[in-house]
């Protein structure tokens, strides 16, 4: 199996559980494309947008990272 086969498989309403549990954010979540993650975007009533990132379980750590560190700079 490919790391691929292990994505996530959240739907809309349970990501914008996720938000509101870990992050008080109160928001619409719609999917995003993605190949080994899953990402929403998240919308909330007065408009803010923030990205919600659930990472494959499979992801080797340096690569997950990796991925925070280029968020950090940009």
């Amino acid at each position: 199996m490919s790391i691929v086969d292990h994505a996530p498989k959240f739907n809309s309403e349970a990501a914008s559980r996720i938000a509101k549990d870990l992050y008080v954010i109160v928001a619409a979540a719609s999917s995003l494309p993605s190949e080994r993650d899953q990402n929403f975007l998240l919308q909330t009533a007065t408009g803010e947008r923030f990205v919600l990132k659930l990472a494959n379980a499979a992801e080797d750590r340096a690569m997950l990272e990796a991925q925070n560190q280029a968020m950090n700079h940009l």
